[in-house]
């Protein structure tokens, strides 16, 4: 297997059954049959790495070195969250890149704007990684995946001070089916760099934090077809937003990893 390193709610509450030193999972949820053929396991263990993480980390630069040939930034408007996404609120601070969350007059009529970013190119099996400071509460700090058939894969929906949310959900007709996991750290998210990283092979995929394997996902064969990697910012009800809604943080994004398999 080669790599090519490029740069730059049906729930089943479960608190405290799985726990490690950093992290524990306080929720799963589905809210479709459709996943019944799933299977997943919690902070897998003896799992073959064999994606050379030590040489990865070596071709790593600061993710704004190639961010106008590697990363687009994008606007978009949606009405079921509290914010626009707009190009100029994507900036560079000391190396890294911010995604800028501001009060605005959006085209939409939204009373915040935010930030959004594609890859440049499709991907699909491979090491994904992006390294990340998260924002406020009530900001949704998203690194996920879309793919050309329907399917949207979030590596890390994280929601300051200590959430950290995975879910694949198949879009059907505007509506998703989801299926998903939700992660509690003892570390305060907002306040320094964590990593968030996914192996997705044909068979299963591993989601990291911090290069710890913290779940591990399989059954979906090969229906999840090639698409775009996505870093993006949002305000909604859903990451905590509320009356006593502050924008004293940013989302800021030191690294990403994009490694690609010949799967």
């Amino acid at each position: 297997m080669k790599y090519k390193t490029l740069l730059f709610f049906i729930s089943l509450f479960s608190y405290n059954a799985f726990c490690t030193e950093n992290i524990q999972l306080i929720k799963k949820f589905s809210n479709s049959n459709y996943f019944d053929d799933w299977d997943y396991s919690i902070f897998p263990h003896n799992l073959e790495e064999n994606f050379g993480k030590k040489q990865l980390q070596n071709s790593i630069d600061k993710m704004d070195a190639n961010l106008s040939k590697t990363w687009i930034a994008k606007e978009d408007f949606h009405n079921n969250i509290l914010s626009c996404r707009l190009k100029n609120n994507i900036s560079s601070q000391d190396g890294n890149i911010v995604f800028v969350t501001s009060k605005n007059n959006c085209p939409n009529k939204s009373k915040y704007s935010t930030a959004y970013l594609d890859y440049y190119k499709d991907v699909h099996y491979g090491y994904y990684q992006a390294r990340i400071k998260s924002a406020s509460k009530g900001i949704n700090n998203a690194f996920w995946f879309k793919s050309d058939n329907g399917y949207e894969i979030d590596i890390a929906e994280i929601h300051s001070p200590n959430i950290i949310n995975i879910t694949i959900h198949k879009w059907i007709d505007g509506k998703p089916l989801s299926y998903g996991f939700i992660f509690k750290t003892k570390s305060n998210l907002s306040s320094e760099f964590h990593l968030y990283g996914i192996k997705w092979q044909t068979d299963d995929m591993i989601f990291y934090f911090d290069n710890e394997p913290i779940l591990r996902v399989s059954g979906f064969g090969d229906n999840i077809y090639a698409g775009t990697l996505k870093l993006s910012t949002a305000v909604s009800r859903y990451s905590g937003y509320d009356s006593k809604f502050k924008i004293d943080k940013n989302m800021t994004v030191s690294n990403v990893i994009v490694a690609p398999t010949s799967e």
